[in-house]
């Protein structure tokens, strides 16, 4: 009796530890969900950008084990197609998720992937006819 009183009024018997704060999806939920409405970006971490540093990005949130793409608007192009690609470790892109980019809006990102993976982020300009693509590094998450 003593050991738990002592215990208690030291602060180390606790009967649960509080989240920060709740996220709507963990892992594999998380598939093609919106980070935002997913509560993901709260603890959101950049884990790639662009060498030429520019705003093309990759977003981590440990909290819900889960990737996606972002990116400020890019002065001078039209619509472009911003996505997430995912691969195994030989680079191989198994799959993407995407959204349409257009002048007028400030910020964009992508639904969400699930970790364990290899992510990137695309800029591809094919949507506008300009043909060319940016990308982050590839980076394992």
């Amino acid at each position: 009796m003593f050991l738990v009183a002592a215990l208690m009024l030291t602060g180390v018997f606790a009967l649960g530890a509080p989240s920060a704060y709740a996220v709507g999806c963990y892992g594999d939920t998380c598939y093609n969900k919106g980070p935002v409405a997913m509560g993901c970006t709260k603890d959101q971490r950049l884990i790639s950008d662009p060498a030429w540093g520019g705003s093309l990005q990759v977003l981590y949130s440990p909290a819900c084990r889960a990737a996606w793409a972002a990116s400020d608007w890019m002065p001078n192009w039209n619509c472009f197609t911003l996505q997430i690609e995912r691969a195994r470790s030989n680079l191989i892109v198994q799959a993407r998720l995407g959204v349409e980019f257009c002048p007028g809006e400030a910020r964009e990102w992508t639904n969400m992937f699930p970790g364990g993976w290899y992510f990137r982020a695309v800029a591809n300009r094919s949507s506008s006819g300009g043909g060319s693509s940016d990308y982050t590094a590839w980076v394992f998450r």
